[in-house]
């Protein structure tokens, strides 16, 4: 397909952003049969997904204003050649009872994909004269017995609220769902210590404070965690995808879209103009294109191509601001602020990493509570997670490892004093802690709104913001659908795999421009 027929065709759908939920969705309309046209202002695929190398994330941070930073240090570790680095926007931890991966199997997709263990979750504890100060989170009743720092009546009353929130025996929680995890954890009947508490919260995946988290939304999210635990292998609950998880799905999604050989890919590509409800031009009725009305969505590219559509499909944020069909969008009434941060370490890390059975787990978690570090006079107002990639991921050699840390608040600094504070405490082989060898901090907003609840029309359709800290939510997949079905006219054949016959080519590179 050239250029000028991009021009010369009613596209059912202009998708633009080349994000999970976008690439998703691009996929499932092809599918169906529908022509698609996906456009990304970015020279690269995935928005907030996106893997990039050193030199590309160096470049991404002098765009979006982040701190890129290389330490100077006295013995440094050489950092390996920027193409051995694949260094994700969003850590992507999926559980194994994702939606997600359902959909990947039973669309095919997940042919092309390998899936990594994410092993333990471990709860920093500062220094108090433990002997231990990462302790790792119980993922059964054998491990709560196990568990050497519990007396024989914290054990039973932690079984007993594990039992009771897992819904495993008699009684009713209905009285907690306006209280906080908290409350729940604290009340006289168990009375758990503060440790066992940052337990239960950091297998919520949130980034505020126990006695923040409706007790509700917790008992959810632990089921989750442990109702994930066993279903592809024992011990584990979660996995990530090797070579930049997020930003592999991505990939696979774009390339199931160009093999239907409906989809047209343009990177590089911006939107300056939007006119909706426009009577098609006369070449679209003497090609006898179908359509349903004869009214559409006219949009004008930054290149200078006019292109003609069905349906347009994007975030506010990829679309042009002062037009009024954007201008009249709702706002989110709260976004919440965080920052996150990249680092390559020299540590493998491998003690967090090993697991009952071998081989060692790509992924660990680990929790670092309020109030445990303090920098300067100050403390963290808030939980702190690091989600620790290992070079069995592929986004870094051997010997070093990549950690996604995230926190809730304003005050960055804690981001490189929770990796000191982590590297302090475990060491490699060689007894050495290790450095950072390269860090990035960037600040990012989430919308307090569920994603399904943006708005949308029968012809725009406006994703909800959407901002992966740790895991890729099973919202991901809500508004996605509904779209389809609002497209496609039935939700039925979403996804429906497709047969390639055999010889049949499975690469269209005549649909992909970049």
């Amino acid at each position: 397909m050239n250029i000028e027929s991009l021009n010369q065709t009613i596209w059912d759908a202009v998708i633009v952003g080349t994000g999970l939920r976008e690439s998703i969705l691009a996929a499932a309309l092809t599918r169906a049969g529908k022509r698609v046209l996906h456009l990304d202002r970015n020279p690269y695929y995935g928005s907030e997904y996106t893997a990039l190398s050193l030199d590309e994330l160096e470049t991404w941070a002098r765009l979006h204003q982040a701190d890129f930073h290389l330490p100077d240090l006295q013995d440094p570790p050489m950092l390996a050649k920027p193409r051995s680095y694949t260094l994700s926007l969003s850590p992507g931890l999926l559980y194994t009872t994702s939606p997600l991966l359902s959909l990947l199997v039973a669309s095919g997709i997940h042919e092309s994909l390998e899936f990594l263990r994410v092993g333990g979750w471990f709860i920093y504890r500062p220094d108090t004269g433990a002997d231990e100060t990462l302790t790792p989170v119980p993922n059964s009743r054998e491990d709560v017995f196990n568990d050497q720092s519990l007396d024989p009546r914290a054990k039973r009353l932690v079984v007993r609220a594990l039992k009771s929130i897992l819904g495993l025996e008699g009684g009713s929680v209905a009285d907690w769902t306006q209280k906080s995890l908290q409350e729940y954890l604290e009340q006289s009947s168990l009375h758990l210590p503060s440790r066992i508490i940052s337990a239960f919260a950091s297998l919520t995946l949130r980034h505020d404070r126990p006695g923040e988290i409706p007790f509700e939304e917790a008992e959810r999210d632990i089921r989750n965690h442990f109702g994930s635990i066993g279903r592809f292998g024992p011990g584990f609950a979660a996995v990530i995808g090797r070579y930049g998880s997020g930003s592999e799905l991505v990939q696979v999604f774009c390339r199931a879209a160009a093999v239907t050989g409906n989809a047209v890919y343009v990177l590089e590509s911006d939107i300056m103009n939007i006119e909706n409800n426009i009577p098609y031009p006369s070449w679209a009725v003497e090609k006898q294109f179908k359509h349903e009305d004869s009214i559409g969505i006219h949009l004008q590219l930054r290149s200078g191509d006019s292109i003609w559509a069905r349906h347009l499909i994007a975030t506010a944020d990829n679309l042009p601001g002062g037009i009024p069909i954007v201008e009249s969008l709702p706002k989110p009434l709260v976004e919440d602020r965080y920052w996150l941060s990249v680092c390559i370490v020299s540590n493998p890390l491998q003690n967090l990493l090993r697991t009952s059975e071998p081989p060692l787990a790509a992924g660990a978690v680990v929790y670092i509570p309020a109030n445990a570090l303090k920098e300067d006079s100050y403390l963290n107002t808030h939980p702190i997670y690091i989600f620790v990639h290992g070079s069995e991921t592929g986004e870094c050699p051997d010997g070093q490892s990549i950690l996604y840390v995230s926190m809730k608040g304003d005050n960055k600094r804690f981001l490189d004093t929770a990796v000191n504070s982590l590297l302090n405490k475990v060491r490699d082989n060689n007894g050495s802690t290790g450095q950072i060898l390269l860090s990035m901090k960037f600040e990012n907003t989430v919308e307090s709104r569920p994603l399904k609840e943006a708005n949308r029309d029968s012809s725009l359709h406006i994703l909800g913001k959407h901002t992966p800290l740790i895991e890729i939510p099973d919202a991901v997949l809500d508004q996605v659908i509904d779209i389809y079905g609002d497209i496609v006219g039935s939700r039925d054949t979403f996804m429906e795999k497709v047969e390639v016959e055999e010889g049949e080519p499975r690469d269209n590179k005549d649909t992909i421009f970049e």
